[in-house]
C-alpha cells in the first residue's frame, strides 16, 4: 500500500493484488456472516409469530358486518357500518 501525497492532488491509495485479494476476501466473509446473522433473526420472528417473518400484519379494526334483513326470501344480504363522522 502506498499513500500518493503530492500537494496539488487529492490524497490516493494504491494497493498492490494481494493487499486487494485478501480485502475483497474479508469483505465476501464479513457478508457471509451478516447473511446467516439475517437468516438467524428470521428464524427466531418465525418461532415467536408462528408466521414467516417477511409477512407483515394488516392494521386496524376490522369492518363490522350487519345483517340487514331482506325482503324477499332468499338470504340475508351483509352490509359494511358506515363509521359517524
Amino acid at each position: 500500500m502506498s499513500i500518493d501525497t503530492n500537494p496539488n492532488k487529492m490524497k490516493t491509495i494504491t494497493f498492490n493484488d494481494q493487499e486487494l485479494e485478501s480485502m475483497l476476501m474479508m469483505y465476501y466473509e464479513e457478508l457471509a456472516e451478516a447473511q446467516e446473522y439475517v437468516e438467524q433473526i428470521q428464524e427466531i420472528i418465525k418461532k415467536l409469530t408462528g408466521k414467516p417473518a417477511i409477512e407483515r400484519q394488516k392494521r386496524g379494526r376490522k369492518p363490522q358486518q350487519v345483517v340487514v334483513p331482506n325482503t324477499t326470501p332468499e338470504a340475508e344480504k351483509r352490509a359494511t357500518k358506515v363509521a359517524k363522522p
